[in-house]
C-alpha cells in the first residue's frame, strides 16, 4: 500500500478512536452484547486494532462501508484487520463508521430449546446455529487531526490520605539576624600586672646598638648592627572573594619597597566570619631591623554584617553571605619598618 511520506515518518501513528458508539446495542456492557472499547490505526503496518468485550465469532469488519476482508486475528477481546482495502484513507481525514458483523457468543432465545432437544455439542457450527449473526457492534473512528479538547469531566471523589513522605533535605542556612542589644556593663575587674613599659623603664641598649626584640622575661634584645634602610611605612589592602557561596579573605602575600629595603607580608585567608584563623604576618624583611603591623578595621558589606578585629589582629565580619544583596568586604593593615 502506498503511504504519504509524512505518515511513513511517524512510525506508529496510533490515532485512538473517538469514544462515540452508534446506537445502544453496541455499547451495553450487560449480558454478552459486543462492545468496542477502543480502536487504533497504525499506517506503518496498514492495520487497525480493535479492543473490546464479547466481540463476535467469525467477525467481518467494515470501515466507512468498505469491507476490510478476513481479519488477521480475532478473539473475544481483540480483532486485528488489514487496511489494504481502504488505501489512502489517511489522506481523507474524518469520522468513519466501524462495524463488526458476526455471531454473538450467547444462545439465541428461539433456538436454545431446539439445541437442547437435539443433543448436539458446543462446537462452532452448533454455536452459530444457536447464536444470532448481526452487525450491531459499531464504533466511530476519527482519522486526521485531533478535535477540540472536550469539557472537563466532573470532579472525582476525594482519595485516601497518602503515606507520609520521606524527610526532605536540609534547607540553606538562613541570613544571620540583627545584632542584639548590648548587655549591661560588667563589674570592674582587679588591677592587672605592670605593663611592658613599666618593666622596660630604665633599660636601654649599649651605644652603637639598637633594640631588636624582647626575651621571655620581658627584657630587651639588642643588635650591634645599624639598620641599612631608613624607616618606612606601607599600606596593604585586600578584598574578599566568593568561595563556595561564602566570602573569604584571599590570603597570599605582597612585598613592599625596593629589593634592598623590602618587607614581605602575608594576608589573612578563609571565611570572613570565622572566629579563628591566620592574620597579617611579616614573613621576611631586608634592610630593616624590625617591622610591625597595625590591623585596620574592616569594611563589611554583607547585609547586617558587624565589623571587628580579633585578638590576633585578624579582620572579622559577622556575615559572609554572598546573596544579591551582599557585596565583597575589604580589610587592610599598616606596616611600619625601622
Amino acid at each position: 500500500m502506498t503511504r504519504h511520506t509524512s505518515f511513513r515518518l511517524a512510525a506508529l501513528v496510533a490515532l485512538t478512536a473517538t469514544a462515540a458508539l452508534l446506537g445502544t446495542e453496541g455499547i451495553r456492557a450487560d449480558g454478552n452484547e459486543g462492545q468496542v472499547i477502543s480502536a487504533s490505526v497504525d499506517f506503518a503496518s496498514d492495520q487497525i486494532t480493535i479492543v473490546g468485550r464479547h466481540l463476535p465469532r467469525r467477525p467481518s469488519v467494515k470501515l466507512g462501508g468498505a469491507d476490510l476482508g478476513d481479519p488477521i486475528s480475532a478473539s473475544a477481546t481483540e480483532i486485528v484487520a488489514s487496511l489494504a482495502n481502504v488505501a489512502g484513507i489517511e489522506n481523507q481525514p474524518g469520522d468513519y463508521l466501524l462495524s463488526i458483523c458476526g455471531t454473538h457468543r450467547r444462545p439465541h432465545r428461539d433456538t436454545a430449546a431446539e439445541a437442547t432437544s437435539s443433543g448436539r455439542g458446543d462446537d462452532d457450527d452448533d454455536c452459530e446455529k444457536r447464536g444470532h449473526r448481526s452487525c450491531d457492534t459499531t464504533f466511530i473512528v476519527s482519522i486526521g487531526a485531533a478535535g477540540k479538547e472536550g469539557p472537563p469531566g466532573p470532579k472525582g471523589d476525594k482519595g485516601d490520605k497518602g503515606d507520609v513522605g520521606p524527610q526532605g533535605l536540609p534547607g540553606p542556612q538562613g541570613i544571620p539576624g540583627p545584632q542584639g542589644i548590648p548587655g549591661p556593663q560588667g563589674a570592674t575587674g582587679p588591677q592587672g600586672p605592670s605593663g611592658v613599659l613599666t618593666i622596660l623603664a630604665g633599660k636601654s641598649c649599649p651605644s652603637g646598638s639598637f633594640v631588636t626584640g624582647f626575651d621571655g622575661a620581658g627584657g630587651i634584645l639588642c643588635s650591634g648592627s645599624t639598620p641599612a634602610c631608613p624607616g618606612a611605612t606601607f599600606g596593604y589592602g585586600i578584598t574578599s572573594i566568593n568561595v563556595a557561596a561564602l566570602f573569604n579573605w584571599p590570603g597570599g602575600s605582597n612585598t613592599f619597597g625596593p629589593p634592598s629595603c623590602s618587607v614581605t607580608v602575608a594576608a589573612p585567608s578563609g571565611v570572613i566570619s570565622a572566629l579563628s584563623g591566620d592574620s597579617w604576618t611579616v614573613t621576611s624583611k631586608t634592610g630593616f631591623a624590625a617591622c610591625s603591623i597595625t590591623p585596620l578595621m574592616p569594611s563589611c558589606n554583607s547585609v547586617l554584617s558587624v565589623a571587628s578585629i580579633l585578638a590576633n589582629g585578624r579582620p572579622y565580619c559577622s556575615n559572609a553571605a554572598t546573596t544579591i544583596f551582599d557585596s565583597p568586604s575589604t580589610a587592610g593593615a599598616t606596616i611600619t619598618c625601622n
